[in-house]
């Protein structure tokens, strides 16, 4: 099972953000997992892998937001009063946000193995409600939790199966994407903070392989089609900024937010990659689909690629 869960936050103290997040979140969720079932803490404890970033063995089976804002037809105050083309709100909280006992914010957890999903499904999500939690050295209580995409637009459930099925007809030419907090890519030892198909693709390929079940892995030579055929169609309120870990005093990486749109292109005709051709776009939308959970890029366990696709 594919798990992504909203937690609504509501501040027991008035204080200003000192940074983001992402460091803090992932360490209470560790916390917490470890909690009900410790050997699963320490299957996803960061400091128990020792293989390279580019390994497969290397992906978690999870992601977490840092802090962040949500506000419009999709969050829990103002949910299906608003069509859908009005997109709702969902932005990182940064550095000198000051929080009011009054507004919500936000933390998205979501897990994507089965047997991470199953804990949180049958022992922690419902635990949850009510538990006071400290985050950038406030104070918050956990007000709502949001598990479902009719209580809001980042939450969901999912499975392999399910993506592979519902996206197995005729579907649409182009994916429209939505990248709510700073994505980046790392090569050379240097970010890459812009929205390259090959990357983006490669990313979620990553994820996919590593805890799909053994039918639907996707071929080897996926990322060298994406970067040969799938192209950027449309950039909107596209935007890069400088995203710190741990108030910045443990390093941080510069990322790009915004919507992008991306399509399959024919094949060119001095290439091998017909045969990939077939069946392309139907991939293409699995992994779109699969992003609310995977993220995208690198350091998505501590906020930062959460990635949805935009269907507004």
């Amino acid at each position: 099972m594919l798990l992504s869960v909203v937690l609504e936050l509501l501040p027991l103290e008035s204080k200003t953000a000192s940074g983001t997040s992402g460091r803090d979140t992932q360490a209470w969720f560790i916390k917490t997992i470890a909690e009900f079932d410790a050997q699963m803490g320490d299957v996803i404890h960061p400091q128990a892998e020792k293989v390279r970033e580019t390994s497969q063995q290397q992906k978690r089976p999870y992601t977490t937001s840092g802090l962040m804002l949500s506000s419009g037809p999709d969050s829990s105050h103002e949910k299906a009063k608003t069509a859908r083309k009005n997109r709702p709100t969902w932005k990182p909280v940064y550095t000198g946000y000051a929080f009011s006992e009054s507004q919500p914010v936000y933390v998205r957890l979501s897990s994507l193995s089965a047997e991470l999903s199953a804990l949180l499904q049958s022992q922690i999500v419902h635990s949850l409600q009510g538990r006071v939690i400290t985050l950038l050295e406030t104070t918050f209580t956990i007000h709502a939790v949001h598990t479902t995409s009719e209580d809001h637009a980042w939450a969901g459930t999912s499975d392999y199966t399910q993506l592979v099925r519902q996206n197995q007809g005729p579907v649409g030419k182009q994916i429209d994407l939505e990248f709510a907090s700073p994505t980046t890519f790392r090569s050379n030892q240097d970010d890459i903070p812009l929205p390259l198909p090959e990357h983006i693709l490669r990313s979620w390929w990553l994820h996919w392989n590593a805890f799909s079940p053994p039918e639907f892995k996707i071929d080897m030579d996926w990322p060298r089609f994406a970067a040969d055929c799938v192209r950027v169609t449309s950039l909107r309120n596209l935007s890069t900024t400088h995203w710190l870990f741990a108030n910045g005093k443990r390093g941080g990486a510069t990322g790009y937010y915004g919507q992008v749109a991306l399509a399959v292109r024919p094949p060119r005709l001095d290439s091998s990659w017909a045969e990939h051709a077939l069946g392309a776009e139907q991939v293409l939308h699995t992994l779109a689909a699969y992003s609310l959970y995977c993220g995208t890029g690198r350091q998505t366990t501590m906020g930062m690629g959460q990635t949805r696709l935009d269907e507004s």
